[in-house]
């Protein structure tokens, strides 16, 4: 099992963001809530699909068919994308402002004994939403996620008030998702962490696992 560390050492001093730019809010008083159940349909998608699907419905290159009645991906697409007011998870979630891929529910499926780190992941994307998703929205383009993804790291470095001690227990040097990714062949679970980084790559790899063929 991996641990989930819990300090604010390191923190800085959270920044003021001005009226009607982006940037975090104050989150004072912030306390997340459990994460709902994670939903699983395996064996919906096809590589090819899942990579259309991020194409045509997340760049704003394509006018995302998928979604389309009739469509052959539309269960695809279905099983991809949940709302955040879902009874369960898939591997993206939709709320309003943001769109985040689902890790915490990635860990908690192949490591069900590390359900206390797939919170603590949980937890800081919960942080991150309620301090960047109303100044910073994301849309269909790759920009309006940069700038989210940009806020989002300014509210996970400071404290009080941010998301410094969510991000330290799930992402830092030493946090529970790094312990994951360093001894990859104990931990199943470090597929869902693709080693590029990128928002592409963690799409593509927990979308297989929540949706793709088993």
């Amino acid at each position: 099992m991996v641990s989930v560390p819990n300090t604010t050492v390191g923190a800085t001093t959270c920044p003021t963001t001005p009226p009607g730019t982006c940037g975090p809010a104050t989150l004072t008083g912030f306390t997340p809530t459990a994460p709902p159940p994670t939903g699983r349909a395996q064996n919906v998608c096809t590589s090819a699909q899942i990579q259309a699907i991020y194409d045509d419905c997340l760049t704003g290159a394509g006018a995302c068919p998928e979604s389309d009645a009739g469509n052959a991906a539309l269960p695809c697409y279905d099983c991809i994308f949940t709302a955040s007011t879902d009874a369960a998870w898939g591997p993206v979630i939709v709320s309003p402002g943001t769109v985040s891929v689902n890790l915490g529910g990635c860990v908690e499926l192949l490591e069900p004994c590390n359900s206390a780190c797939a919170d603590a992941i949980e937890y800081d994307f919960q942080c991150e939403a309620a301090a960047c998703s109303a100044s910073c929205p994301v849309t269909v383009d790759a920009g309006s996620l940069t700038a989210y993804d940009d806020c989002a790291s300014a509210a996970d470095a400071c404290d009080p008030g941010g998301c410094f001690q969510y991000e330290n227990g799930a992402y830092s040097t030493g946090g529970c998702v790094d312990q994951i990714v360093q001894a990859p062949a104990s931990h199943p679970a470090s597929v869902c962490v693709p080693s590029a980084g990128t928002f592409e790559a963690s799409f593509l790899a927990i979308s297989g696992v929540f949706c793709g063929p088993p």
